[in-house]
């Protein structure tokens, strides 16, 4: 088991997250759905202790050197948050895809929380997590309810409210 290090530079702000889904509240949902922001101080610190058993899609590049090196699983797609449908969006889908496979237990390991993370946790987190939601089952209506509701003030993009209820 790796060890936690000490704290460095890129690692000032703390990330944190708000649930969005728990794993048991659907059936085959093998992970718990967070979404969150490098750089703000709505919702839970995310524990440190528990980064080895976590999946990160970063929207926005923020997330700490730490938090990328010790958990399950870390990629980014970076994209402005715009009035606009994302460039590359096809690939946002794609990789929204990829991570619905491996929360359904269809993929490999799955991992026990995943975070879609930005700076701020509200607009591009909250349009990939809708996107997912969306892949589980949920209409567009219930995604952005669930999202508003762990995150208030969240989707103020009302093209990514759009995009979540076209999916």
């Amino acid at each position: 088991m790796q060890e936690w290090p000490e704290r460095t530079d890129d690692d000032d702000a703390c990330p944190r997250a708000s649930l969005v889904l728990a794993a048991d509240e659907m059936a085959r949902l093998n992970t718990n759905i967070w979404m969150g922001g490098a750089r703000t101080a709505h919702g839970a610190e995310i524990v440190t202790s528990a980064l080895a058993k976590a999946s990160f899609l970063d929207l926005a590049g923020d997330l700490p050197g730490s938090f990328r090196k010790f958990s399950q699983s870390w990629s980014a797609f970076v994209f402005p948050d715009v009035e606009d449908v994302p460039p590359r969006y096809e690939r946002l889908l794609e990789i929204v895809d990829e991570l619905h496979r491996g929360v359904n237990g269809t993929g490999q390991l799955p991992p026990a929380d995943l975070y879609f993370m930005c700076t701020h946790g509200m607009n591009r987190s909250g349009l990939a997590t809708g996107l997912l939601l969306r892949q589980l089952g949920l209409s567009g209506d219930e995604a952005i309810t669930r999202i508003t509701q762990a995150r208030r003030g969240a989707l103020s993009n009302d093209r990514f409210r759009e995009l979540i209820r076209e999916a």
